[in-house]
């Protein structure tokens, strides 16, 4: 039945009042709607898009992942056949996609490609009505869809949001509302009265499950030697707690790791090492306790092996334990049993894993030893990763009961088409409120749906499910409180929707930038200057401001560092080889850093720089002043007529240690000083590109945040935003002023 309700219309949705009257509430301003997975937030965001398209306005779509910008665009084209509905990828060259943009109704993309063509100029942020943020709690940070939202609302543009969970912490969700500039919002839950007759029931259990002794002996032999190792730090008076655990652990270590940078001595690095060595083992109590015993036997050898010395005799006791323990993990044996019910019924079954190492030992188990009919369904990255092809064709053999119980990881929680399912099954309990409801989601959307936790009795899987429920219940009272606080009762429609704000300078300078700077807050700030951006891959310097001028940008610590290695005085020469005015510009005081160079051997650098090479050194207070300071050159260059700026390379190419470095300075957070300290740590950027979070981390200057970021990258596959070989080396004429937000590649 199409649905078609005062001026909001689709093709072929089922009617539910619920949607239509919160697609009339959040019509003509700013909203956020927060709504369980499975209850039609698509559908409602269509609806809404088919008003603005009405009205003469286009509608920008943008969603995290290329399968679900792909299912989006497929359903708007379903429900609005009239609208020319496109789907714009990284696989699109970047000269067509300006067409892309400007001759469709909807368009539908990542956040990214939107963003780097915002930077380009291929997107005119003024010619939008409205700009649709699917899973709308990522819009923090450095997310893509910050600085989309921020340039296309700048213009006037209408946003909505839509999200599962906006999360429980009032400063995030205060944070996705400012930067979508949310005025009202519009939360349901399965409970409301609305929505209540369109959901079946879920039933949620929740089932303890007894250790055998075994087990518990070897997790105990694990905590006996992470406490000697948390012993030695109590007795330097490092670490005062009478509880091992893993919080203030992971805050020593960060403490110690910015001591080290002053104090060099063996305590310091000692004490590191029995921070890392315990933080490791109560890894090994979480896999023997909550995940698999195969998962922890290969761990714990994998530990034994780094050592330089015979392990302690407890961890050799908790090894000899597992090797003799030859049964399942309980956990394993309740979860086969739990499917096997599903799935004699004719049903069909989800499971939740947190690591692909214990999803992939359950996915073998389900299919040799207990006769289901299991696929694993893990994400992208590494080398036992699916492609997206591969993803889709499991989730249709999953759909058209090829298969019978999906094995996920945390890539099935959100963005994917995966089909009701009549079980969830979480493998351990999991303390994101966000990760909670998405998984729920899955079940109880067309008939009576069932969820079952497992929780190892007694261990962290416990204390996970009581701070996921403490969690969730704080976002709701969180988002009511919002919605009853914020609203905004006069909504602004903006005159005349159907003509384009226009902008009076269309020709304004621009400039080449290297792509890891888009993430930064160098980018964001040109962008605010009236810069345009054209991203590439830039061998020399980091910001190319016209055929005359580069300017490469340096922290205090990097600049000093790379007067100690000789660094500094070759980047000059290349500099000053390829470019007739090349600047460095060092953000911060390079007389203050804690590194041993004496003021007058910087001064003297300095100064060498200037008389010899002719390449001045600016240093200023911080990124800001940097980027006034780029934005005033690149005007004067453009009102002076210099000729645009081109992209130059080395003559001569690049010693192979520098070719090294710049790989690795490609990843997040990595300054060229940390990139230099992968090297000497790893010996070669392939051992680096495959080293696990941990490893990573053990690493002088790399924290879990980085970690994580740079493991994310390397293992998440995303869109190629930015020109191919095949595109123009400059950017059509400017139009438009777009902005950026986030940390740039080498300064903080």
């Amino acid at each position: 039945m199409a649905v078609a309700t005062e001026g909001f219309a689709l093709a072929e949705a089922e009617e539910r009042p619920y949607q239509t009257t919160i697609a009339r509430q959040c019509y003509g301003r700013n909203s956020l709607i927060v709504l369980p997975t499975g209850l039609g937030k698509t559908i409602i965001c269509a609806l809404i898009a088919a008003r603005y398209v009405d009205d003469g306005e286009r509608v920008l779509v943008v969603a995290p992942t290329r399968p679900l910008v792909d299912q989006h665009a497929e359903t708007f084209r379903e429900q609005l056949p009239e609208a020319d509905v496109r789907a714009v990828t990284g696989d699109d060259r970047p000269a067509d996609r300006g067409d892309l943009w400007t001759e469709t109704d909807i368009a539908v993309a990542t956040p990214h490609v939107v963003r780097n063509d915002l930077y380009a100029d291929r997107v005119d942020p003024a010619t939008w009505g409205l700009l649709v943020v699917d899973e709308a709690h990522r819009a923090v940070g450095n997310y893509a869809a910050v600085p989309v939202a921020h340039r296309l609302r700048e213009e006037g543009c209408r946003i909505l949001g839509a999200t599962a969970s906006p999360g429980s912490d009032v400063d995030r969700i205060e944070e996705v509302c400012q930067t979508l500039g949310i005025q009202h919002i519009e939360a349901r839950g399965r409970w409301d009265d609305d929505v209540e007759p369109y959901v079946e029931p879920v039933s949620i259990e929740w089932v303890r499950v007894g250790l055998p002794n075994t087990l518990e002996e070897a997790a105990a032999k694990l905590r006996e030697t992470a406490e000697d190792h948390v012993d030695e730090l109590r007795s330097t008076g490092l670490y005062s707690s009478r509880f091992l655990k893993r919080g203030p652990l992971l805050e020593l270590r960060e403490e110690l790791r910015g001591r080290l940078e002053e104090d060099r001595t063996r305590s310091i690095s000692d004490a590191l090492d029995h921070v890392g060595r315990a933080l490791k083992l109560l890894h090994g109590v979480k896999l023997v306790e909550t995940q698999s015993t195969a998962a922890a036997r290969e761990y714990l050898e994998d530990i034994a092996n780094e050592r330089d010395q015979r392990p302690p005799e407890a961890f050799r006791d908790a090894r000899r334990l597992l090797d003799g323990y030859m049964g399942e993990h309980p956990k394993m044996r309740r979860c086969a049993s739990e499917l096997e019910n599903t799935v004699a019924d004719g049903g069909r079954a989800l499971v939740f894993v947190q690591t692909r190492e214990t999803a992939s030992a359950l996915a073998d188990a389900l299919d040799e030893r207990h006769r289901l009919d299991a696929d694993l369904f893990v994400g992208q990255g590494g080398e036992d990763g699916l492609t997206q092809d591969e993803q889709l064709e499991r989730i249709e053999a999953f759909r058209e009961g090829e298969t019978n119980v999906l094995v996920s990881t945390s890539v099935g929680e959100e963005g994917l088409d995966i089909p009701d399912v009549d079980l969830v099954v979480f493998y351990e309990a999991v303390a994101s409120a966000i990760r909670s409801i998405q998984r729920r989601g899955r079940t109880g959307r067309d008939a009576r749906g069932r969820v079952v936790v497992l929780m190892a009795r007694g261990t962290s899987d416990e204390a996970a499910y009581w701070t996921a429920n403490r969690r969730e219940q704080r976002m709701r009272e969180l988002v009511r409180e919002l919605q009853a606080n914020g609203e905004d009762p006069d909504p602004v429609i903006r005159e005349n929707p159907s003509t384009p704000t226009t902008h009076e300078d269309a020709d304004e300078p621009h400039i080449i930038v290297d792509h890891r700077e888009l993430n930064g807050t160098m980018a964001r700030l040109l962008s605010q200057e009236g810069l345009s951006m054209e991203p590439s891959t830039v061998g020399v310097g980091d910001l190319i401001v016209s055929e005359r001028v580069v300017v490469e940008r340096k922290t205090p610590e990097d600049f000093v560092e790379s007067i100690i290695d000789g660094r500094l005085m070759d980047q000059a020469r290349t500099l000053k080889k390829n470019y007739e005015a090349p600047i460095v510009v060092v953000e911060g005081d390079p007389f203050a850093t804690r590194l041993d160079v004496s003021d007058a051997a910087i001064s003297g650098a300095i100064a060498a720089l200037g008389s010899s090479f002719k390449v001045p050194v600016l240093t200023v207070e911080d990124t800001r002043r940097a980027a006034d300071i780029v934005a005033a050159i690149a005007r004067r260059e453009h009102d002076e007529g210099s000729g645009p700026p081109k992209l130059r390379h080395e003559t001569g190419g690049r010693s192979l240690p520098e070719k090294q470095q710049f790989v690795l300075e490609g990843l997040p957070n990595v300054s060229s000083t940390l990139a230099r300290r992968l090297l000497e740590h790893f010996g070669s950027p392939a051992e680096a590109l495959s080293a696990s979070e941990e490893e990573l981390e053990r690493v002088r200057g790399i924290g879990p945040t980085t970690a994580t970021a740079i493991h994310e990258v390397l293992h998440e596959r995303t869109e190629t935003p930015w020109p191919t070989e095949s595109s123009p080396s400059t950017p059509p004429p400017a139009s438009t002023t777009p902005s950026g937000t986030g940390q740039g590649k080498s300064v903080s």
